[in-house]
C-alpha cells in the first residue's frame, strides 16, 4: 500500500526524477556487510550475504 502525501503535509517539497538504472551498488553492499556483521557476526554474514542472489536448484 502506498500513501500519498501533499506537499504541504511533508513540510518540503518532493521532486520525482528519472528511475535509477541499479539498485544499491556499492554503498548498498557496505551497509548490509555493517549490519550484518553487528548483528549476525563474521561468520553468518559471510554464510547468509554469500547465499543471496544465487538461483536454487527446484527440482
Amino acid at each position: 500500500m502506498t500513501a500519498e502525501y501533499s506537499a504541504d503535509e511533508v513540510g518540503e517539497r518532493v521532486e520525482v526524477g528519472p528511475a535509477k538504472t541499479y539498485a544499491a551498488g556499492i554503498p548498498g553492499v557496505l551497509v548490509a556487510l555493517q549490519h550484518g556483521l553487528t548483528k549476525m557476526g563474521p561468520t553468518r554474514t559471510a554464510r547468509t550475504l554469500g547465499s543471496l542472489n544465487h538461483a536454487t536448484d527446484s527440482t
